[in-house]
């Protein structure tokens, strides 16, 4: 259960494998969606492990790719995440994670505060038409060796194939998948 007051976080779904229209498929491995497990994961994956994330939204038609150069920061206000290079204004993201109530002088509606509230998170893994783990295996200099264990802030200990990427629905849209 959710340590914020009203809300309680289901248990993570069982893995789920959904496939896709072209013949390959992507396995899904939900995890904990709330604000202290979705912020604990981002640190870890922006801070520690940014030289090897390839992040943005995928949907059918468009896909945004983006790579931080130097080490970027993670912070939270008002529910957001914000991921960015300290001092620089360029390029950053927000990604709504927890309880989000706007300004005392122009405060959020709850029903808008929930429908951009992330609702699903999950580590995917994306495989090929014979169900061989595919190129998300791969980092941006380097073929990630299978045999060696990853783990989250939460502990968890995936397969080697299984990358640092998230997959969230928000409103009930795909983001990433």
């Amino acid at each position: 259960m959710s340590t914020e007051p009203g809300l309680a976080a289901p248990a993570p779904e069982p893995a789920t494998q959904v496939a896709n229209l072209d013949g390959s498929a992507t396995d899904y491995f939900p995890i904990e969606c709330t604000e202290p497990r979705l912020l604990a994961l981002l640190r870890e994956i922006f801070e520690e492990h940014w030289a090897e994330v390839i992040f943005g939204p995928c949907i059918e038609g468009a896909v945004f790719e983006g790579r931080f150069v130097e080490r970027p920061r993670v912070s939270l206000l008002d529910g957001y995440v914000t991921v960015q290079i300290a001092g620089r204004e360029s390029w950053h993201f927000h990604l709504c994670i927890g309880l989000h109530a706007g300004s005392p002088g122009l405060p959020t509606p709850p029903a808008l505060a929930q429908w951009r509230r992330c609702a699903r998170a999950a580590f995917f893994q994306s495989r090929d038409r014979a169900g061989r783990p595919s190129a998300s295996t791969r980092t941006r200099s380097n073929t990630v060796p299978r045999s060696r264990p990853r783990c989250d802030s939460g502990g968890y200990r995936g397969a080697g194939a299984r990358t640092y990427s998230i997959s969230s629905t928000i409103g009930g849209g795909a983001v990433c998948s």
